[in-house]
């Protein structure tokens, strides 16, 4: 299998489609701007946070087709905001990314409804194509536009307050 350079991915042509809304979260500040730099060049809209805090309340103010989570982190770690983006959207999909090589999160994950689960270091294709994977096997969702995204927010809010 060939390994895909930076470069390559950098200097690729942003995918065409639907408007496609991502949470990243991770505590590696590097890893967290990389994945960005690389999905926003894919031409999804990524929102970046650093802890599972923020990611909390990213999910209670905005709507996400896809969720990728580092699994430890201080505080509120990678399963808590796979149970908590499934309870608020069980068909969000979430990819759980982490250096951690026990499969015991692994199948915690899965068990919990994880689309995808990424072993740190992941190649950026490997990441390209696991992104790919779950947008597709949702792709019924993806396509709403700018008014129903914006009604599924304020109706999330809703939901979480209450």
């Amino acid at each position: 299998m060939n390994d895909v350079s930076l470069e390559q991915v950098l200097s690729a042509r942003p995918a065409i489609g639907p408007r496609v809304d991502i949470l990243l979260v991770d505590d590696d500040r590097s890893l967290l701007e990389i994945f960005s730099i690389i999905l926003r060049k894919e031409g999804y809209l990524v929102k970046a946070v650093s802890n599972g805090k923020d990611a909390l309340a990213a999910l209670e103010d905005q709507w996400f087709d896809l969720v990728i989570t580092d699994l430890h982190m201080p505080e509120v770690n990678g399963l808590t905001i796979l149970k908590v983006a499934k309870e608020v959207d069980k068909n969000i999909a979430v990819i759980i990314v982490t250096g951690d090589h026990n499969f015991e999160f692994a199948l915690e994950a899965l068990q919990l409804e994880a689309d995808g689960y990424l072993l740190k270091p992941c190649r950026l294709d490997e990441l390209r194509r696991c992104v790919q994977a779950c947008l597709r096997k949702n792709s019924g969702r993806t396509r709403f536009d700018e008014n129903e995204k914006e009604s599924a927010s304020t109706d999330r809010g809703r939901l979480l307050d209450g």
